[in-house]
């Protein structure tokens, strides 16, 4: 299994498992989330595909590959890891794990691409989305916690911009 084959079945799984959490959680703001986060997946899934289409030069078994794990292949059902009914500061802090988890898989893959090669650029690509959305994630956490933990007035202190 070549690098992109393994994402492409990485986001495959990400996709699953963001939509089995929306069938979940299908009556809350949280399935919403779930099925977004899914459809990026997916979306990744399908741009990796039409690389593979239009690419006919196969790369080499990658060796350090096989010491990595899919992300999504130990992953429990999220009602494990939170609260019977998780907020979306929960929700955001599932997603942020697992976009760092991408971002660090993604980053261990393009060590590993030939530099300058098509899918150098891809893995480029799809680590530029990963991070994208840790830091949109990682904010809208951060908005959320700010807001439940705020106690001090509004006129006084000193506070973060938003």
């Amino acid at each position: 299994m070549n690098p992109l084959e393994f994402a492409i079945q990485m986001e495959n799984d990400g996709e699953q498992f963001y939509r089995k959490q929306a069938g979940i959680y299908k009556d809350t703001v949280l399935a919403v989330i779930f099925l977004k986060l899914a459809a990026a997946e997916q979306k990744h899934a399908e741009l990796i595909r039409g690389h593979l289409a239009g690419f006919t030069d196969v790369m080499p078994e990658n060796e350090p590959l096989s010491s990595l794990t899919n992300i999504f292949s130990d992953m429990a059902d999220f009602r494990r890891q939170a609260r019977n009914l998780p907020d979306q500061l929960d929700v955001y802090r599932l997603a942020v794990g697992v976009e760092q988890r991408s971002v660090d898989l993604y980053t261990e893959l393009l060590r590993g691409a030939a530099a300058a090669s098509a899918d150098e650029v891809m893995l480029s690509f799809l680590l530029k989305q990963e991070t994208d959305h840790l830091a949109l994630f990682d904010e809208l956490a951060e908005f959320l916690r700010t807001a439940g933990e705020w106690v001090e007035a509004a006129e006084f202190g000193t506070r973060k911009d938003y």
